[in-house]
């Protein structure tokens, strides 16, 4: 497995995991559905506009040989989360290779081009299956938000140099 950094043609690739977790693993817990092209041109704009909002963004694929397994969306956090924060915007693994580290390594070698900030910050479903893995990283809740008038959100808030240790040993 190597992870690099997604290109337009292997971030349409990527994104079908986002699509699936939306439309599949949140079903009855959000009420809209996404598709592949709506999500595309957001990120693929999310992506290219970074020097816009001064902000860095990195976007990785975990590839075995050319197929995308999984993927990681970071940036800046918003400062009213932390000033000095990193934001996983996305995280989002292929189901048949859940349980295999990838997450784990997307998230070192994610995280690794933040080094100088000091907290992690994630938004994550309430009742997503994802969640019990944040927790299990060591994810403290900053707050709760509602997405949507009625989903529930929670923010995660990490320790930058203290999840990256744990990341080690995992």
């Amino acid at each position: 497995m190597e992870i690099r950094p997604l290109e337009k043609t292997s971030l349409k690739e990527a994104l079908k995991f986002k699509v699936h977790y939306w439309n599949v693993e949140l079903d009855g817990v959000v009420e809209s559905k996404i598709t592949l092209d709506e999500t595309y041109d957001f990120w693929s704009k999310w992506m290219d506009e970074a020097h816009l909002h001064d902000d860095k963004r990195t976007l990785l694929g975990a590839f075995d040989q050319d197929k995308v397994v999984g993927c990681i969306f970071l940036s800046y956090a918003e400062i009213s989360d932390h000033e000095r924060a990193v934001e996983i915007n996305g995280l989002w693994i292929d189901q048949a290779n859940r349980k295999k580290r990838i997450s784990l390594e997307l998230l070192k070698k994610g995280l690794s081009y933040y080094i100088d900030k000091e907290k992690v910050i994630a938004y994550n479903h309430r009742f997503s299956e994802s969640n019990t893995y944040y927790r299990y990283l060591g994810a403290e809740l900053l707050r709760e938000n509602i997405q949507d008038e009625h989903t529930k959100v929670d923010v995660f808030i990490y320790d930058l140099k203290a999840l990256m240790r744990r990341l080690e040993v995992k």
